[in-house]
């Protein structure tokens, strides 16, 4: 990071770029990228785990991010096939890319495979949490470095409701008022759509064209990122780019209603989220309280980069 201004786990959660595992497993991965895991790669090369992440706050506490489960260290003959993989299928080149709009030097980008992977995982096997601080003696205090650390304590797990079980909310403020320097806070939605947001609303494209026919689809009008006509029916899909299905949902469900209502429009829209993540039992329920108690045709749907296709009924 210090010598070229970024970090290659950039990229980590890419699930676009998907590959073939080794041969006689099940399955595509995702072939990344972990600093703690280069420093010591020798101990756990062939080794599989559980990854803990989580980040530093500007104030120096730390919060849980999520979990990477079955976690695996390929060996160096198969990180050579992996990156002739990314190397034919334009992915390296698209890295570059990435860097140099940013005017980062990418010189030794994927000179070695090591250089851009060292670990591999399927998408299936990650989880995010909703934003907690982790307790002050928790095991991730006692470095401030990239490292990796080993932790034989309770697992941090997320529940039904997608909160971290063992982890700490913002602490109450007992009616005091908040100081205007705190900065803890979950991310908010840019105004910029990222690649990968582009990359899913394209390949959506391509998807819905040829199942329903391309007259069926428009691509971006009315700052919808897509709309199907099937007779009379009119479904509206907004994408969002977000580690859990429920934060999908809350960034698109204003979006959605605003273009299918607003000011009085009744155009009665099937309203369809789409994210890059499975619901819970819980999210399911809320889609299905918003449907039955409001009336607001609703759903979300999950698109499958490993069979490139959007998941359940239409």
């Amino acid at each position: 990071m210090a010598t070229n201004g970024y970090g290659v786990e950039e990229w980590l959660f890419n699930f676009s770029w998907l590959q073939p595992g080794p041969r006689g497993s099940a399955g595509k991965f995702r072939y990344g990228f972990l600093q703690p895991i280069n420093k010591y790669r020798k101990k756990y090369l062939g080794q599989s785990f559980d990854v803990f992440l989580y980040t530093v706050t500007p104030h120096g506490g730390r919060m849980a991010v999520g979990v990477i489960r079955h976690l695996y260290v390929p060996l160096d003959d198969e990180l050579a096939v992996a990156q002739r993989y990314m190397r034919k299928r334009g992915w390296l080149s698209e890295m570059r890319r990435d860097l140099s709009e940013i005017g980062a030097s990418f010189s030794n980008l994927g000179t070695y495979p090591t250089d851009i992977m060292n670990i591999r995982f399927k998408q299936a096997d990650v989880e995010f949490f909703e934003p907690r601080l982790l307790p002050g003696n928790h095991v991730t205090s006692r470095s401030h470095r990239y490292q990796p650390l080993d932790w034989t304590g309770p697992a941090l797990l997320a529940d039904a409701n997608g909160s971290a079980s063992s982890s700490r909310v913002l602490p109450k403020r007992d009616g005091k008022r908040r100081s205007e320097q705190d900065r803890i806070r979950a991310a908010i939605e840019g105004t910029v759509y990222s690649p990968q947001h582009v990359k899913l609303q394209n390949a959506l494209f391509d998807h819905l064209s040829e199942r329903f026919g391309r007259k069926a689809v428009s691509y971006e009008q009315e700052y919808i990122d897509l709309q199907l006509r099937r007779g009379q029916t009119l479904t509206l899909f907004e994408i969002k780019i977000a580690p859990k299905a429920k934060s999908c949902i809350r960034q698109a469900i204003g979006q959605l209603l605003e273009y299918d209502l607003y000011p009085d429009r009744t155009r009665n829209s099937q309203l369809v989220v789409v994210g890059e993540w499975l619901t819970t039992p819980a999210d399911e329920v809320y889609l299905g309280h918003l449907r039955k108690k409001f009336g607001i045709p609703i759903s979300y749907r999950r698109w499958n980069w490993e069979e490139s296709k959007l998941e359940g009924d239409l």
